[in-house]
């Protein structure tokens, strides 16, 4: 990650810190914030005249000698800004008994178990074989899957450990488990946890808790992670594949001193459980099995893409039924595969598959001119005639086509009261009061959504140049408005990826535009800089963009780029790389479909993105938080991986910073980095780069304060995010100057989590899906027992049902209340550059989305898009990679709206 090319670097320190045990000072002598409860001094005296350098107070080191982080305590009883708002919540209660220990016991079988589904089928056989009169006589214990087993009673093992063998049919050779205690669990330590009589969130007793409630759901459903999934909605989504119905679940330690689950429904895509004869006729569309001996080899090329991976059960031994994981399909048909046949002198003899089967089965193959399977591992030659091998049921679909993933959303997108009657479908299905294991633990279950009071926080109202304007359920309109300051074009070109807009309808379109712009007090030109110029492939975008900027230089400051009537995200890439970082020339790309249509409203969004784009602000909040009496920087951070069963594409980090006083305009910095890594590597590079634009864009201003929005961390990512990239923002500051010393907050935002929120009263419900209205804080009953965190639906629900996003405060130098912190973040809601809407997420946070995504398309263009294998070959591609993310000097607007 680099500064802009063109800009020239400010010195470093001679002398930077040491990345460990980083932190820093706010106030004098004493931390006035929240996040460490500690008193620290400064290493040294500011030097009030230095501009290098500055002393960074270190946290107490644990036992490991790393830093020790403490949780941001909530700062009061919680907010009360806000009409009150009676709500149900997917959190169904639940009792436990304090008195109870759980007996936690290892276990380990030999010979080894790869699958975790085949490992649960042998834990399951052992414990029924022990039922009668064995170990687990007149106990139900639960297992997650792995290695870990629970019982509510001890077991009566010898010195707390044992050795049983046992049998399976089918198996060739005998199992032994090794079992062992490996500790009791109590549950009063949860219950001082939830009661806040302890800081300890008891972990061990609320992944036990977890375990138990999932131990029937396992038996009965196909486990997916933490979903469950029951049966086929009978929505076909392509050959051999279905659309399966389920639900999520989780248990959760909250505020109301008790632990609840939560859950949830949930879609997925399954692959049929068909014999893989009858998945070829539906594959390829036969009328029959015999047709596909006439299939080419570029037709089972693509068979084999869509079974690899696959597991498949064997039917040719009546009585023993395995499973193999199918990796290829054979280029030859079974009578004339051969394969390497062991013999007892220990040698090996070619062999035809065909053959093979008559011989050791007596069985003549009815289709001996189709392919095989091959299963792993690839070494031992394993070919299963494709008449032999049924799809196993219950296995899910790992990579999804865009339109799959298309249809499953709008199959999904119920509404909230559909949702509510889904869920407690659900909670029906499971009856957990008659759930033997839940009995055994002394667990009891409500079956009611839980009720609390929300609050509705109200709508900031915006400010424009001519007139302010108040949301109305997180929409407004901008009629007779004028942007607070507009842009003003001086030249304007066209350039078409569809030969449908021809120089008519083009002419027309810029026309529309450019009134639609004088309406906002923006000025687009009526006549374009140069003739529309036509293009049909990515590969004429840099041509196209080289030529207008070289024949009209500067001036020219904008170029709409009409796509083509299909998607193109390789054309939409190259345009978007072409010209923010080569060329330095502002893109607005417009579909097709809005240049023939001329809608006002679109007309208006197209200006709303061109104005932000040429470094203009549309609407500012009119009564901002108080946050802004003193210089702030608000910063929004994100990672996006690649796809699931990807290996070797880098993971894409953004950062985005604001650089105004009333956190309109951001800059922006992107960096690649190593295969699904979450954590920002070069945050203190580029938190440096983003402080020094601050002080540029507001004549040598820095900010008193820095807020962080963090988009797409997990709990279980928390400690190590905070632990890095706090200490990166703090060595950014460190480094420029000694006593540059900003007050720092830094928040999660969670997206990707289960939290529904629906309205217990009629009257309270918002538009056709029923939702709750917009700026719907809860930070009650089912949030955190101890820490600071709370949830808010700053949008309005428009299809399906509302998903709140969650925030959670990691650090707080700033001392906010909750009122305070809840009003500045539903205010950051409301400036996103692109729409008259307030959004999910502080609009910083959904520019760093945007901004990491935009990276994909920056990188495609480099000669390697994956990392390789050697490591002394990474760090030379990532920094090909960064450097084609180096936006150019001329791009000085938010080129990512």
């Amino acid at each position: 990650m680099q500064q802009p090319k063109g800009q020239v670097p400010v010195q470093q320190p001679d002398d930077p810190p040491s990345a460990s045990g980083v932190t820093r000072q706010g106030g004098h002598g004493k931390s006035k914030g929240r996040g460490r409860d500690i008193d620290r001094k400064r290493d040294a005296p500011a030097k009030r005249d230095s501009d290098v350098g500055k002393e960074i107070v270190k946290y107490p080191a644990g036992a490991s000698g790393e830093a020790v982080f403490k949780p941001v305590l909530r700062p009061d009883t919680g907010g009360t800004v806000g009409p009150k708002i009676k709500l149900l919540a997917n959190f169904f209660p639940m009792k436990f008994r304090e008195d109870v220990v759980v007996f936690h016991y290892d276990i380990n079988i030999e010979p080894d178990v790869k699958s975790k589904v085949r490992t649960r089928e042998v834990v399951n056989h052992f414990v029924k074989l022990q039922k009668a009169a064995g170990i687990f006589a007149n106990v139900f214990p639960v297992f997650d899957g792995r290695k870990n087993l629970y019982t509510a009673k001890k077991l009566p093992l010898r010195n707390n450990q044992d050795e049983i063998a046992f049998e399976m049919v089918g198996e060739r050779r005998p199992f032994t488990m090794k079992i062992q205690l490996a500790g009791e669990i109590p549950f009063r330590p949860l219950l001082a946890f939830l009661c806040g009589e302890s800081r300890e969130p008891a972990l061990e007793a609320i992944q036990a808790l977890d375990i138990i409630l999932r131990e029937m759901p396992n038996l009965r459903f196909v486990p997916v992670g933490r979903y469950f999934f029951t049966n086929s909605t009978g929505c076909s989504m392509g050959p051999g594949l279905d659309l399966w119905k389920g639900y999520y679940q989780s248990v959760r330690p909250t505020r109301w001193k008790t632990v609840m689950l939560q859950l949830d429904t949930s879609v997925r895509v399954f692959h049929k459980g068909q014999h893989v004869l009858d998945l070829i006729v539906e594959f390829f569309g036969l009328r029959h099995i015999d047709e596909a001996a006439s299939l080419r080899p570029a037709d089972w090329a693509a068979f084999a893409k869509h079974i690899k991976g696959l597991q498949v059960e064997t039917t040719h031994q009546v009585d023993i039924k395995r499973t193999y994981k199918i990796i290829e399909i054979s280029s030859k048909p079974a009578n004339e595969l051969t394969f390497p046949l062991n013999q007892p002198d220990g040698k090996s003899i070619p062999c035809i598959v065909s053959q093979y089967f008559k011989q050791q089965y007596n069985i003549d193959l009815r289709f001996p001119k189709l392919p095989c399977l091959q299963a792993q591992p690839k070494e031992k030659h394993r070919y299963i005639p494709m008449e032999f091998c049924i799809v196993k049921k219950g296995q899910q679909l790992k990579k999804l086509t865009d339109e799959m993933t298309a249809n499953m959303i709008r199959r999904s997108a119920v509404p909230a009261d559909e949702r509510q009657k889904l869920i407690n479908g659900v909670v029906q299905e499971l009856n957990l009061n008659k759930d033997i294991y839940m009995k055994e633990f002394g667990l009891e279950f409500s079956p009611h959504m839980i009720e609390l009071n929300g609050r509705v926080l109200p709508a900031p109202s915006m400010r424009y140049r001519n007139q302010n304007i108040t949301p109305r359920n997180g929409s407004w309109n901008m009629r007779s408005a004028q942007f607070y300051s507009s842009a003003q074009v001086e030249k304007m070109a066209v350039i078409s990826f569809d030969r449908r807009t021809n120089i008519p309808i083009i002419m027309n379109f810029v026309t529309s535009l450019s009134k639609a712009a004088r309406e906002l007090n923006m000025q687009l030109p009526l006549n374009l800089c140069d003739n529309v110029e036509y293009g049909n492939r990515a590969e004429d975008v840099r041509r196209l963009l080289s030529n207008l900027r070289r024949k009209h230089g500067p001036e020219l400051n904008l170029v709409i780029v009409i796509m083509p009537n299909f998607k193109s995200s390789e054309i939409y890439g190259t345009v978007k790389k072409v010209g923010d970082t080569e060329i330095g020339i502002p893109t607005q790309c417009v579909q097709p479909k809005n240049v023939l249509k001329n809608n006002q409203q679109t007309l208006v969004n197209i200006c709303m993105k061109i104005n932000s784009k040429l470094g203009e602000v549309n609407t500012i909040v009119a009564s901002p938080s108080v946050i802004f009496s003193k210089p702030v920087m608000i910063m929004g951070a994100d990672v996006t991986h690649p796809s699931p069963g990807d290996f070797s594409k880098p993971s894409i980090a953004a950062v985005t910073a604001s650089y105004d006083a009333m956190a309109f305009k951001y800059a922006a910095r992107i960096g690649i980095q190593e295969h699904r890594k979450e954590i920002i590597s070069d945050l203190s590079k580029i938190t440096r780069e983003l402080l020094l634009n601050f002080f540029k864009k507001t004549n040598g201003q820095k900010p008193k304060k820095i807020i962080f929005y963090r988009d797409g961390v997990s709990e279980g990512q928390f400690r190590e995010v905070l632990a890095y990239e706090l200490r990166a923002v703090q060595e950014a500051c460190y480094s420029l100057q000694k006593d540059f010393q900003p007050l720092i907050t830094f928040l999660v935002v969670q997206k990707r989590h289960h939290t529904r929120l629906f309205c217990k009263n009629d009257a309270d419900k918002q538009g056709r899906s029923g939702n709750v209205p917009a700026g719907t804080m809860v930070d009650e009953g089912i949030v955190h027992p101890v820490e600071f965190d709370f949830y808010l639906c700053s949008h309005e629900g428009i299809q399906g049902t509302s998903r709140p996003a969650h925030y959670h405060v990691l650090y707080d130098d700033n001392s906010f209340t909750s009122d305070e912190l809840q009003k500045l973040t539903y205010h950051l809601c409301h400036v996103y550059a692109r729409c008259t809407r307030s959004v999910s997420i502080p609009a910083p946070a959904y520019y760093a989305h945007h901004c990491a995504f935009r990276g994909r398309h920056y990188i495609d263009s480099c000669q390697t898009k994956d990392l390789p294998e050697r490591d002394s070959e990474i760090a030379r591609v990532l920094k090909q990679m960064n450097d084609a993310c180096i936006t150019h000097t001329d791009i000085t607007g938010m080129f990512f709206t």
